[in-house]
């Protein structure tokens, strides 16, 4: 775990590198957010070779990136610069796995391009294409944790519990047309839904038994475009803070939604909070989990912290 000043508020703490070789991989998703990605590809690429560095495009829109995509940057890491990743939380999470699973020790440098981009907010990674690419070519990295959650990894999020879907089962059309606005007209959709549920987790400092509508598992401040959903997170303090909603109703519901926004949610008696390196999440009345965005396994989710374990330009 990498510890030092301060960099980016409280959000990370400083680490440092210099980047080598000219060879970039870009895993780009054309259909993320606005779709606007295609129109900037010319000028990133551009920009890289001004430097001196080759863009190497990779063209997705499925839900799994495989090892080949990484293969010759595993092979040989010496020739590489840097990943890069241009989509959205979905996106990232996709490329994190593929170089997690392919132990590609490379720096990520991320273009955020999705309808939310929880990680890049967090880590104050402009929108921008132009600082974007100031920042991603001036040579720095820092390194972050990321979760693990059975067999896969997270960089920003896991949740269990109600509304957790929300992410996945929103249609892209709707995303492109509405952006993140597009994921809250579902959240209300699912009202109907919206029951307490019987929850519980288990972790260093004992165990959580309650009827709960979600867990949220993070590894920054920012979830679902509230960036102070966890105001006290450090992407590499070697901890997840976890956020669990108690069963409310709707009448309690939207003022702590009003909390929620301002980040003064954590003190409420409605929210259980706390940090740890390791819990277990079980429901037998639920089977709802997100990772990144995407779907996540099956309850029982045993989560820990990977502290150190990528390094990020930023």
């Amino acid at each position: 775990m990498y510890r030092g000043g301060y960099n980016i508020g409280n959000n990370v703490r400083q680490d440092g590198d210099i980047l080598t070789g000219n060879r970039v991989r870009l895993v780009y998703n054309p259909v993320a957010g606005d779709r606007g990605i295609k129109n900037k590809l010319d000028y990133i690429i551009e920009r890289y070779q001004r430097e001196g560095l080759q863009i190497e495009p990779y063209r997705t829109t499925g839900r799994h990136i495989g090892r080949e995509v990484f293969a010759e940057a595993a092979n040989n890491p010496e020739a590489y610069h840097s990943i890069l990743a241009s989509g959205g939380d979905g996106t990232i999470h996709h490329v994190v796995q593929g170089m997690m699973n392919g132990n590609i020790n490379l720096p990520l440098g991320i273009i955020p391009a999705g309808t939310v981009n929880d990680f890049a907010e967090a880590m104050g990674i402009p929108y921008d294409i132009e600082k974007c690419c100031d920042m991603l070519l001036g040579g720095k990295t820092r390194r972050v944790d990321i979760g693990r959650a059975g067999d896969r990894f997270f960089i920003n999020t896991a949740s269990a519990g109600f509304f957790t879907d929300v992410p996945y089962k929103t249609k892209i059309n709707y995303k492109n047309l509405l952006g993140r606005a597009a994921y809250y007209l579902k959240g209300i959709e699912e009202l109907p839904r919206f029951r307490p549920l019987n929850m519980k987790i288990t972790y260093s400092e004992g165990t959580i038994q309650s009827q709960m509508l979600f867990v949220a598992v993070l590894n920054t401040n920012s979830v679902g475009g509230f960036n102070r959903a966890a105001p006290g997170a450090i992407v590499n303090d070697g901890k997840l803070d976890v956020v669990a909603l108690k069963s409310c109703n709707l009448l309690e519901l939207l003022p702590l939604l009003i909390k929620f926004l301002r980040g003064a949610h954590i003190s409420d008696p409605n929210i259980y909070y706390f940090q740890t390196e390791k819990l277990r999440i079980e429901c037998g009345e639920c089977d709802l989990t997100d990772l990144d965005g995407e779907k996540g396994p099956s309850l029982p989710m045993d989560i820990e912290v990977i502290p150190g374990a990528l390094k990020v330009i930023m």
